[in-house]
């Protein structure tokens, strides 16, 4: 997949909704379900603290630090875990938007999606471009500004990571490709409330793996 393919895909899912209440109507959105219930995803497209203890050897400092606020979820045929907040709206999948999404009840521009794509197999992370070129590219097709654009390591799986911002919302953006998918992980919240989600956001990305 190139990049100007990647940046044209539709990205509604992280505008802010022009009305929060027919979007959950349209989305048919699932109230947040238990470890023993969380369905998984198969259409195509881009579980308490005592839960998560196997899960922590494996997760970084930042999704540590806010356990008790998620929950672990798994995708079998998407071949990826993460963790979700807890009590958030959960979202079937919206073609081209996203395979999942956890939506805030209370704050409709707090959300979390994860999307996967196919890509050739011969093709990998750096076929996109550097992660400055691919984050500038991002930032510019949704009319924000690039803070930062870094690389990182997925338990020796490269990814990209953003942060975009733009006068209403505060984005994250992860992207890697593993097993020919490419997954973009998305947490967006106002501008306004940056500063109280921020830690839960980079948690929760900071915790996607890209395998089983």
């Amino acid at each position: 997949m190139s990049v100007a393919a990647f940046v044209a895909a539709p990205l509604r899912s992280l505008s802010p909704p022009v009305n929060s209440t027919t979007s959950l109507c349209k989305a048919h959105p699932r109230m947040s379900a238990s470890p023993a219930t969380a369905s998984t995803i198969s259409r195509r497209a881009f579980s308490t603290l005592l839960a998560i203890a196997p899960f922590a050897p494996l997760l970084p400092a930042a999704a540590a630090d806010i356990s008790g606020f998620v929950t672990p979820h798994q995708d079998l045929p998407k071949g990826f875990t993460i963790l979700r907040p807890n009590g958030w709206n959960e979202f079937e999948a919206l073609q081209d938007n996203y395979d999942i999404k956890w939506q805030d009840v209370i704050q409709p521009l707090e959300f979390v999606t994860v999307l996967t794509s196919p890509v050739a197999k011969d093709k990998s992370l750096t076929d996109l471009g550097t992660a400055e070129q691919v984050g500038t590219k991002l930032a510019t097709a949704r009319n924000a500004k690039l803070i930062n654009a870094a690389e990182k390591d997925i338990d020796g799986i490269p990814a990209y990571l953003f942060e975009i911002k733009r006068e209403s919302a505060h984005q994250l953006t992860l992207l890697t490709v593993n097993k020919q998918k490419l997954y973009s992980v998305n947490a967006s919240c106002s501008e306004r409330r940056w500063n109280k989600r921020e830690k839960l956001l980079r948690g929760v990305v900071d915790s996607f793996r890209p395998k089983l």
